[in-house]
C-alpha cells in the first residue's frame, strides 16, 4: 500500500511539472495574430461565355462600308479610263 501511494505521488508531481512547463512555454510565445483580414479575396471568374474574337484576335479584313467600296470602285474605274 505504501509503495502504491509513493508511485502515485511521484506520478502526480511529474504531471504537475509537465503542466507547469507547458504553461511557461505558452506564456513565452506571442499569441497568433488574426490573419483573416489580411487574406486576399477569392478569385471570381467572369460570368458568361468568353469573347472569342478578343481572345484569338482573328485579324481578318476590316468590313468596308458601301461608301468606301463605291469610292474604291470609282477610283479604279478612273484609272482604267486613262
Amino acid at each position: 500500500m505504501r509503495m502504491k501511494k509513493l508511485t502515485l505521488d511521484i506520478n502526480e508531481r511529474q504531471e504537475q511539472e509537465d503542466y507547469q512547463e507547458m504553461m511557461a512555454s505558452l506564456a513565452q510565445r506571442p499569441a497568433p495574430a488574426n490573419t483573416n483580414r489580411e487574406r486576399r479575396p477569392r478569385y471570381q471568374h467572369p460570368k458568361g461565355a468568353p469573347n472569342a474574337d478578343l481572345i484569338f484576335k482573328t485579324g481578318g479584313r476590316k468590313q468596308e462600308t458601301k461608301q468606301e467600296r463605291n469610292d474604291r470602285h470609282e477610283k479604279r474605274d478612273r484609272q482604267e479610263r486613262r
